[in-house]
């Protein structure tokens, strides 16, 4: 697969100690429209926004494993409550 951005996990680890809450609510809000809309701008359900980055990155990279794991780790929580 073309790698076509930089490994943003060094950056933000390195940068991390710089944000306030601000920046994190920022992060957040980013994250939130990022898992809800297709790459076309679609809305979309967030396992349809997982399913997508899967499909175009590959099961095996860090950012989906990460993904995933969130996706299936929410989804736990949400079934025992």
């Amino acid at each position: 697969m073309k790698k076509t951005r930089p490994n943003l996990v060094s950056i933000y680890a390195y940068n991390a100690q710089w944000l306030d809450e601000t920046d994190q609510l920022f992060i957040d809000l980013i994250t939130y429209c990022d898992l809800h809309t297709s790459p076309v701008g679609k809305k979309i359900s967030v396992k349809e926004r997982i399913d997508d980055i899967v499909t175009r990155y590959g099961a095996e990279q860090l950012l989906v494993k990460n993904k995933v794991a969130g996706w299936n780790n929410q989804q736990s929580n949400l079934q025992h409550r």
